[in-house]
């Protein structure tokens, strides 16, 4: 460790500087400012770094809540639900759009193919619900 870990770790040990929980990583993939607030002394290349590992974790949330929802569809449900579930895939760049990604998260669901085209052409074309 060099001096400014040993002072960081000091620091945290103290509770001056938060440690990041999940609800915190979530907030930094959509505003990776943040990151600043746990350790300022992070580097611009180490904070796309960590934004990017972020994403990869949120977008491996979702397969695991979607994996969760495939064991219980095959145990209870039609084949057409099953199939349903099975062909939903993301659409959206989860890197343009972190918060629909931590949306997804928070609500253990997977935004289907025309629920995007509906948020999106509303988002492209605001009060128009024609």
């Amino acid at each position: 460790m060099n001096c400014h870990q040993d002072a960081h770790c000091i620091l945290q040990m103290q509770n001056l500087i938060p440690t990041a929980t999940k609800s915190d990583l979530a907030k930094i993939a959509v505003d990776p400012t943040i990151i600043a607030r746990f350790n300022p002394m992070v580097n611009l290349e180490s904070r796309k770094s960590l934004r990017s590992s972020i994403l990869t974790w949120l977008r491996l949330c979702v397969y695991e809540d979607k994996l969760t929802r495939l064991i219980s569809l095959s145990k209870s449900a039609s084949t057409d639900e099953l199939l349903r579930e099975l062909h939903t895939e993301t659409v959206w760049d989860t890197d343009e759009n972190p918060a629909w990604l931590v949306f997804e998260v928070e609500n253990m669901l997977q935004i289907r193919q025309v629920q995007y085209t509906v948020a999106k052409h509303l988002i492209d074309h605001p009060g128009d619900v024609t």
